[in-house]
């Protein structure tokens, strides 16, 4: 497997398999592969809008780590 140099996207500590994204107000989100090779973004359980934040999907893990970086960087910036 290739090593993954995403600056918003670690290896998860606590789950084999499974990444940890941030979000640009720094909100973390599950990240793991589908049954069809797609990966697949959950917030995690400390975001504050997991209810109801939808869940991202997305070729590879780069394209998935961009959709989840852009979430939220304009009210951050602000």
């Amino acid at each position: 497997m290739a090593k993954h140099n995403i600056p918003n996207v670690e290896k998860s500590m606590f789950k084999t398999g499974e990444y940890v994204g941030y979000d640009g107000r720094g909100y973390p989100w599950r990240i793991m592969r589908t049954a069809h090779t797609k990966w697949r973004a959950v917030a995690g359980p400390s975001h504050p809008c997991r209810f109801t934040a939808p869940t991202l999907t997305a070729a590879t893990l780069t394209d998935l780590a961009a959709r989840i970086a852009n979430r939220g960087a304009a009210v951050a910036a602000q």
